[in-house]
């Protein structure tokens, strides 16, 4: 990062709270990457590295992204192998429904917090040359598969095993591989930059006596030739570069039964340290600075968990009575603001505010029931402050898949889980918070709930628009 790039960063460090300290970590870090990792920056291995706090990571480079210092990728990533199969520079160009990964030969389902990962490159215009994932073959898997994959030593090692041969190919170039097929066995011919692969099965008969020489045309949209059966022998596979780039083109011999093994004993989760996309939009930050960018009118990606919080004000009616619209109205905007800061400590965003409500969103139970804690904290305080007039916070959570739509001037959620959450908080009464269970056998829930001194009782109610009866679980400080 050069002298006039530091300055910046230290400019937008400082607009997020940083010492001079944890700003020189940030830019020592950065400077001490590799190319490679520099050109996907993943926030929460660089916060390991960098000794800093993952959350603080992550806002320096959503902002620093706002300043033109990085730039953003939201990456498909396929979740058996890996591999970073699409890379978009804007949340609105992902898959809605599923992404095929040319390794594995499968679609993936698209998930913001399962299978969509967010990474920061530098802004070429600021920082270093750009990166060539090219120019090293090892550097090119690294480039193509996800930093927060667990398994990349397995994968290279399988790779290096069973790849039968490997070439760079300039634009409009073409090679031959010299390679024998076996008898029974099932080859691809794979190129991650296009995200494209063709299939040969080979015949479990005698060979050929002659050479096979099949052509295969790598297009824009991917080779062009469909999977092919072929007979074992001697073969010259001619390959040729048909589009504007360059590209790495692999042929793997396909193991299944090793495949199979490897999948059935992993232990380790398959990912770790990493930055989901759902991560992303329950950031306060994000949502602040890019809460209104243009989006596809009918944007609709999935989530297949995410937590839901409802608040409401208990006496606002009653105080606008009382006080008069302008002292009202201005309480009720300094409540906003305390429970702003709270979501924004506890790891999520407020989505937006409805009359004297909020909804807020957060990427586990945990934080959720954290937010909501420390919501009832800041209001007792704020109470006092106020007195004698009194107001009192209503919360509810619960937590589900939802879709993530555009709201016109923000990214919002719908679905079920939606629609449950407030009905929920609807059933709270002041100073309470209710959970369904999905929230309350979240990791960490029930024991925060009670070192905080709540106290709980199980409900059945009838939801709106809910089938059946519903368990809530109402939970009341001891001390109220």
């Amino acid at each position: 990062m050069d002298e006039k790039a530091q300055q910046r960063f230290n400019q937008l460090a400082a607009l997020c709270g940083c010492s001079d300290q944890q700003s020189e970590q940030f830019i020592a870090t950065f400077n001490a990457l590799e190319p490679v990792e520099k050109a996907r920056m993943n926030p929460i291995q660089f916060a390991r590295k960098a000794q800093l706090d993952s959350a603080m990571v992550v806002d320096l480079f959503v902002r620093g992204a706002w300043e033109g210092l990085f730039e953003f990728g939201w990456e498909s990533v396929c979740p058996l192998c890996g591999a970073v199969t699409h890379d978009h520079s804007h949340l609105d160009q992902l898959p809605e429904e599923s992404f095929y990964c040319a390794f594995c030969d499968q679609d993936a389902e698209s998930a913001l917090d399962e299978t969509i990962e967010v990474t920061f490159a530098p802004n070429l215009g600021v920082h270093d040359q750009p990166f060539d994932p090219h120019s090293d073959f090892h550097d090119y898997l690294r480039y193509f598969t996800s930093t927060g994959f667990n398994y990349f030593e397995h994968l290279h090692s399988y790779q290096s095993r069973h790849m039968v041969g490997h070439e760079r190919l300039e634009p409009g170039a073409g090679t031959s591989l010299h390679v024998t097929l076996e008898p029974g066995a099932v080859y691809r011919l794979i190129c991650l930059d296009i995200h494209s692969a063709v299939t040969l099965v080979v015949h479990d008969e005698p060979a050929r006596s002659a050479p096979l020489e099949p052509l295969f045309t790598l297009k824009p949209a991917g080779f062009a030739q469909p999977p092919m059966t072929v007979a074992p022998g001697q073969a010259n596979l001619q390959v040729v570069n048909g589009t504007e780039q360059r590209v790495w083109i692999r042929l793997i011999k396909m193991d299944m039964a090793e495949i199979a093994q490897f999948l059935q004993s992993r232990q380790e989760p398959i990912f770790a340290q990493r930055l989901t996309a759902d991560r992303l939009l329950s950031n306060q930050i994000f949502r602040d600075l890019y809460g209104i960018q243009d989006l596809i009118p009918d944007l609709k990606l999935r989530i297949r968990s995410i937590t839901m919080l409802f608040t409401d004000l208990k006496g606002s009616t009653a105080l606008y009575e009382r006080t008069g619209d302008l002292a009202a109205y201005r309480m009720v905007r300094d409540h906003f603001d305390y429970l702003k800061q709270v979501v924004k400590e506890t790891n999520g965003a407020v989505v937006k505010t409805m009359g004297d409500a909020i909804m807020a969103t957060f990427t586990t139970p945990a934080d959720g029931v954290r937010a909501a804690i420390a919501m009832h904290r800041a209001m007792s305080r704020y109470t006092e402050q106020i007195a004698p007039e009194k107001l009192g916070l209503k919360v509810g959570i619960h937590t589900g898949p939802a879709l993530t739509v555009n709201a016109g001037e923000r990214l919002d959620f719908f679905g079920q889980t939606v629609n449950v959450a407030a009905r929920v908080q609807a059933l709270a009464d002041a100073a309470e918070i209710c959970l369904s269970p999905d929230v309350a056998k979240g990791a960490s829930c029930q024991e925060l709930l009670q070192q905080a001194g709540y106290r709980a009782t199980t409900e059945q109610h009838i939801l709106k628009g809910i089938q059946g009866e519903s368990t809530v679980l109402r939970y009341r400080a001891s001390n109220t």
